[in-house]
């Protein structure tokens, strides 16, 4: 039974997932259209980031909130430490998007004036960004791998007083929060490069 509501948090949280992902999906879709190229000021950037931001703080918001509530009702211990996982990953997530919405409405954003190749020099420096992230979540994920292998054996680690149960849950979480990451991080960067692409 309790293997059973784990599993239902697991596909819940993957559901989650590809619900947050969807907008990010559709502006994929849109980005390199002609609506926004030509204007000033150039490409969509602004817009591409804004919706990866609002996209990335609403996972962080629905994880924090779910984290909580399944730290408090949750009774196996490595469903606790799934869900604590979820709700710690998240702060620092939410942290970065909330950071990165203010900076952009603070700066105003691109520069209605920017040249066209600078505009495309610094969305490409975004872009090897987004790509360098996609590659430290596979670090993440391999983390959570061996946290969750480590609890399925039943070590735990002795000297924080973590068991082998809470180790597990934090493992698994580890592995969802870095494959979202993982999806998030590149569809960011294909929109980004379709985006610096289609600026004429």
């Amino acid at each position: 039974m309790k293997n059973t509501r784990l599993s239902a948090g697991l596909l819940a949280c993957l559901l989650l997932a590809v619900g947050t992902v969807a907008p990010l999906a559709a502006d994929t879709v849109s980005a390199g259209r002609s609506s926004g190229y030509g204007a000033s000021p150039p490409g969509n950037r602004d817009r591409i980031v804004r919706t990866g931001m609002t996209v990335l703080g609403g996972w962080a918001v629905a994880n924090i909130a779910t984290g909580i509530i399944g730290m408090l009702v949750a009774e196996d211990p490595a469903a606790r430490g799934f869900w604590e996982m979820n709700a710690m990953w998240n702060t620092v997530n939410l942290g970065l998007a909330g950071w990165s919405l203010y900076d952009l409405s603070r700066s105003g954003g691109v520069s209605a004036d920017m040249d066209i190749e600078a505009y495309r020099e610094e969305s490409h420096g975004l872009e090897k960004v987004l790509l360098f992230n996609a590659g430290l979540n596979f670090a993440y994920m391999a983390v959570g791998g061996w946290m969750w292998d480590r609890g399925m054996r039943g070590y735990g680690l002795p000297a924080a007083d973590i068991s082998a149960n809470r180790l597990r849950g934090w493992g698994q979480s580890m592995v969802l929060q870095g494959a979202f990451l993982l999806a998030f991080d590149l569809s960011m960067a294909r929109v980004v490069a379709r985006d610096r692409e289609g600026v004429r």
